[in-house]
């Protein structure tokens, strides 16, 4: 792990190319590139890096080799450059430290579990973890689980704006790909019929609305399409490039507003219960059982146990 060196010091270098051989492994013509890029880049910006590992050392935070290669690849926002990722990065330990230091640490644990929907879907619960497929999108993931299945991810990072603690929302997914359409459309269905008609995705969303209030965040951003990081040049992807999975639908779908000079929707912090009259009648029961599960999960997640 990096410390905060003097960026002259031939420990530096050491350390710098022992991060671009754990990056870029193993070794090839490709990687050897990729190696040699990373240095230059890493020489560049010195004083960067020696201010990043200087704030993560106060906070008795490790420096990862993975969260040293937003130096070369994208993190969250495909235009965001090294200064503005590496604080974001610094600024996230030192929220959750001040409030909520397990998580913090949850890269060395097992996953944090939120709550347990058991009692409605049985072997479903939600839970925070890191999961290292996330790094570009995110330093923590909140997932739907069923028993070991992800059934929905949604990957973010806390920091401030204007003074205030935010989310930034790197990514939401579903299932893996190792899993095929009918069984995941199926896993999909099921659930969505026992949440009262509310999606996996969107239920995972209303429940990161909860633990953001008791996190002290005050409002969060998700990234556009436009700018998700698969659209780095790092990828070699643009906005031709065409994803299964459009976040501006989704995001327009849950009352997000673009904001185009940004390039994230501003999501709202309120959860999503509407006015029993503006329902069609017919649906109205199902409504009322639906806003009982958010009502469950609004008043039984406590994140203060996490430091207990």
């Amino acid at each position: 792990m990096l410390n905060s060196l003097n960026s002259n010091s031939k420990d530096f270098y050491k350390e710098i190319l022992e991060i671009a051989r754990e990056n870029h492994k193993p070794l090839s013509l490709r990687t050897l590139k990729r190696r040699i890029k990373f240095f230059f880049i890493a020489n560049q910006h010195k004083q960067e890096i020696k201010n990043f590992t200087e704030k993560m050392e106060a906070q008795n935070i490790a420096v990862t080799p993975q969260m040293l290669g937003v130096l070369e690849w994208p993190y969250i926002h495909n235009e965001w450059n090294i200064e503005t990722k590496l604080d974001k990065l610094a600024t996230h330990y030192e929220i959750l430290l001040n409030s909520f230091p397990i998580l913090a640490r949850v890269n060395e644990s097992e996953p944090y579990e939120v709550i347990s929907f058991d009692h409605i879907s049985k072997g479903i619960i939600v839970a925070i973890d890191y999961a290292p497929w996330f790094i570009r999108e995110g330093e923590l993931v909140l997932n739907i689980f069923q028993d070991d299945l992800r059934v929905a991810s949604i990957a973010f990072t806390l920091s401030y704006l204007d003074k205030e603690v935010v989310a930034y929302i790197g990514a939401i997914q579903g299932i893996h790909s190792g899993i095929s359409t009918e069984e995941s459309l199926e896993i999909y269905k099921t659930l969505t019929k026992d949440f009262e008609g509310l999606r996996p995705r969107s239920l995972l969303l209303e429940v990161l609305k909860v633990i953001l209030v008791q996190l002290g965040a005050k409002k969060m951003f998700a990234v556009s399409e436009q700018h998700r990081h698969h659209r780095h040049k790092y990828f070699k992807n643009d906005q031709k490039t065409v994803f299964k999975n459009d976040y501006n639908v989704f995001w327009e779908e849950h009352e997000g507003v673009l904001d185009e000079a940004s390039g994230f929707y501003l999501l709202p912090m309120t959860l999503s219960i509407k006015d029993m009259a503006e329902i069609p009648s017919k649906k109205r029961s199902m409504y009322k059982r639906r806003y009982e599960i958010i009502e469950f999960f609004k008043n039984k997640i406590d994140l203060s146990s996490a430091n207990t």
